[in-house]
Parts: C-alpha cells; structure tokens; sequence
C-alpha cells in the first residue's frame, strides 16, 4: 500500500536541495537528501539516507491546482500557494520516517500547508513538524 503527503507552497518559495538540506538539519532531522536532486524537476525515486541507512521516497512537484482538483474542500486554504510537492512512499518505515522528515523540513523552509489526504487535515510548519516527529518516533526511528 502506498502512502502520500502533499506540501502546497509558492513556486518562488521552491527551495534547491541546499536549503531544503539546512531545513532539515535545522530541524534535528537525521535525514540527508541526495544532494544531486534537482527539485522542482527531478521526478521519481529521491534517494535519502536515515541515520546512515540507505533509503529515500517517491518525490515531484507539480502544479497545485493537480491535487486541489481532487480535494476542492481544501482550496480556500491554498490561496496563492500554484506547486504542490507530493511525497510517496510504501510501507517501509525507513522511507516514510525520510519523507515525513523532508515535507516538515519544506512545509517550514516555505511557509507553505502540509495536507495529509489520509486525515484530510492541512497544517502549518508548526503542526507539521509535530506530526513528523510524532511519526517518526511512532515508527520507531
């Protein structure tokens, strides 16, 4: 069963993968993107490692209005946030502690909302950054 998270920012606020590095060390995160991603183009597998063990997660951006389409409840929330960042993963607790820790870390660096289409609950840095520690402790890592 695949898992997903979004993070709706500003297409300006699109940070390269030196900053989203800083966000997440800022943040005690011990997860270290590859620091080759192009983010923004890069699609597919983003490679990651936690607590030095290989891992990583399924990561793209894309135009918000391609999620929003099919969660229209949660639009009055996105007002002026256009890229979306969708996270995926399977059920590897590896992975998912890497991309909880990754969408925090940009829901922060961007000010942008962290949508959980599981909960249906749209968050702020503060909130998600809670909730990926939460994760992360729950599954152990």
């Amino acid at each position: 069963m695949s898992m997903e998270l979004h993070v709706f920012l500003s297409n300006r606020r699109l940070p390269d993968v030196h900053q989203w590095q800083a966000a997440i060390d800022s943040h005690s995160f011990d997860v270290k993107l590859d620091r080759d991603a192009k983010v923004g183009t890069d699609t597919g597998f983003l490679p990651a490692m936690l607590k030095g063990r290989a891992s990583g997660f399924e990561f793209d951006v894309t135009p918000a209005m391609d999620v929003v389409e099919a969660y229209p409840d949660i639009a009055e929330r996105l007002v002026g946030l256009d890229a979306v960042g969708n996270f995926r993963w399977g059920g590897d607790l590896d992975e998912m502690a890497c991309a909880l820790a990754a969408a925090a870390a940009l829901t922060s660096l961007s000010g942008g909302v962290w949508f959980d289409p599981e909960s249906g609950e749209c968050l702020d840095a503060a909130g998600a950054l809670k909730e990926a520690q939460a994760g992360i402790a729950d599954a152990g890592n």
